[in-house]
């Protein structure tokens, strides 16, 4: 049989998906990726849409403006619970923002209720 052929009855296979693709693999002596390969090449092989697991909540103003006057004087988890935000939320946004912390606030920072008035 040649390279040809087989990839015909691979994907012939593959597209009557009786078989799983470890299957297939297991027949012709190739990997599950392999069998991927050559489906995905003839269109029967199409990659799931992987599902969003988060999605974002939009920055309001004040929300920008609490991490532009608050980021690098108080602790970033202070910061994150005082707005209902995730400590690295708090970080990408601080990041897009220009920000930089040039040192961790020590132990004595700020109260989260002294931080921003909401």
């Amino acid at each position: 049989m040649t390279e040809a052929e087989r990839n015909a009855r691979i994907v012939e296979m593959v597209r009557q998906r009786e078989k799983s693709l470890d299957e297939i693999g297991a027949i012709f002596g190739l990997t599950r990726e392999t069998i991927g390969h050559i489906g995905k090449a003839a269109g029967v092989v199409r990659r799931r849409p992987t599902a969003c697991v988060y999605e974002a909540t939009p920055w309001s103003g004040a929300e920008a403006d609490a991490v532009r006057r608050q980021y690098g004087k108080v602790k970033v988890r202070l910061l994150a619970q005082q707005l209902g935000r995730t400590r690295n939320e708090i970080i990408g946004k601080a990041h897009r923002l220009g920000l930089r912390a040039c040192e961790a606030p020590s132990s004595t920072a700020q109260p989260a209720h002294e931080m921003v008035a909401t």
